[in-house]
């Protein structure tokens, strides 16, 4: 049984829960806004998918996120200066080394919305989670290499995510300092210093802001809540999906697990015997790939590799809706292919009548997780 949320594509580009999770995961900023359509690098569907948690693609670290966290703390220094001495980020504020472990994200008490902001700015001094004191204001952190996206004010997709916990927190200001990094910065971001030539501070309040075509932030969050009833609540049922837009999340969503192909005990750890082969033998070929010996090496990995896809080809086909399986360290996926009937095309001089067609298996090796 996989450990993703089954889902069945159904008519109109769509997709519909099969099993549903015991429970669904909330708005936090990232899907609010997907949801809401004002985040310009994911869509409602792909919001959809995370809430009901099927497979989606991993979080991976890049030179832009790990810059991000490493500055972010040099932010919250800049914005102490500019806006409030009292500014507390999460670990003072709940008084703990790794607020997000240990709060296991539950930072605010609403049944739909949730997130973390990376700081709270008071009226007084010393303010912890169990004192009785109102934040003042809501600080968003925000590193980019792309100053025309700021011309015009906050971007839609951060005004939805400070704004969103402006609402829940019932604060009305929400302070952005941006970091305008140049592309040396990303080699060395524990080097970066904040200065008024390359940090500014964005100020937005709760009442007065648009956002898109909402009006206002809890207009967007009424959206949100019916979007959460017409696509979440019964049986769920995606919003339509986008084969270019929503690629990369397709293609795990029609993909299955190798434990779903329901193969007997004795194959499958036949199969996980020759995989593990396969890998070696890949980790061999890469070793030595600069040498002059490979075709000894590549003939028997093409015969692992087409045992497998003897193996796999029949049971994938079994299983509707999925075209590849996630084997571990391997990827097979079916594709279709044309094959002709030529001895019938020489007697009738006919080609489309006789054309057939074929699935075909294909391996790709996963890129290796690193940490």
């Amino acid at each position: 049984m996989s450990r993703y949320t089954e889902v069945k594509e159904i008519y109109g580009h769509r997709f519909k829960v099969v099993s549903p999770p015991k429970k669904f995961k909330y708005f936090t900023a990232g899907r609010f806004s997907k949801a809401i359509g004002v985040n310009y690098w994911g869509t409602p569907f792909q919001a959809w998918c995370e809430i009901v948690k099927c497979k989606v693609p991993a979080f991976e670290d890049n030179k832009y996120t790990i810059a991000g966290k490493l500055i972010e703390p040099k932010l919250i220094d800049y914005a102490r200066e500019m806006v409030s001495p009292y500014i507390r980020d999460p670990e003072q504020y709940f008084e703990c080394e790794d607020a997000k472990r240990e709060m296991n994200f539950e930072f605010f008490d609403d049944d739909l919305f949730g997130g973390m902001w990376d700081a709270l700015a008071f009226d007084e001094p010393n303010v912890i989670s169990s004192t009785p004191v109102q934040p003042i204001a809501v600080i968003e952190c925000k590193t980019t290499s792309r100053p025309q996206d700021w011309v015009n004010g906050v971007p839609d997709n951060y005004k939805a995510q400070g704004l969103l916990y402006a609402e829940l927190l019932d604060v009305e200001d929400v302070y952005f300092p941006v970091a305008f990094l140049e592309p040396e910065d990303y080699d060395d971001p524990e080097e970066f210093e904040c200065t008024d030539e390359n940090t500014r501070v964005y100020h937005i309040k709760r009442s007065e802001e648009p956002i898109g075509v909402y009006g206002n932030i809890k207009e967007a969050m009424r959206y949100a809540r019916d979007w959460w009833d017409t696509f979440i609540e019964d049986t769920p049922t995606s919003p339509e999906f986008d084969e270019k837009k929503d690629a990369e999340y397709l293609a795990l969503i029609r993909q299955c697990e190798l434990s779903e192909l329901g193969a007997s005990q004795d194959d499958q750890d036949e199969l996980e015997l020759t995989l593990a082969m396969l890998k070696d033998l890949d980790d061999e070929i890469e070793a030595i790939e600069r040498d002059n010996q490979l075709d000894q090496l590549k003939e028997q990995r093409k015969e692992l590799n087409a045992k497998i896809q003897r193996f796999l080809k029949p049971m994938i086909n079994e299983i509707e809706g999925k075209n590849s399986v996630d084997a571990g360290s391997y990827v097979f996926t079916v594709s279709s292919t044309r094959k002709v009937d030529y001895d019938a095309l020489k007697r009738d001089g006919l080609f489309e009548k006789y054309v057939t067609l074929d699935k075909a298996i294909r391996t790709k090796r996963k890129e290796e997780q690193n940490g």
